[in-house]
């Protein structure tokens, strides 16, 4: 299973570091980090990556990789 809890403002300052015009967002976690990736209109990629010891986790719990795409306009 996977289990991630943090804060919503660490989530928000994440996604207000991302690239807005980027069509999708990825999230990915692994065994040792957190990890949201967008890649913008030029193709240039912005990434924020928490690992799992960081101070914006309440609980981290990963056994196994796994990615999710999400979009982001409408």
């Amino acid at each position: 299973p996977t289990r991630l809890t943090l804060a919503s403002d660490s989530l928000h300052d994440a996604f207000a570091e991302l690239d807005h015009s980027a069509a999708y967002v990825t999230l990915a976690v692994d065994a040792r980090c957190f990890r949201l990736t967008t890649v913008g209109s030029s193709g240039a990629t912005a990434q924020v990556e928490y690992s799992k010891e960081s101070a914006v986790f309440d609980s981290f719990e990963s056994t196994s990789p796994q990615q999710f795409h999400y979009r982001l306009q409408g």
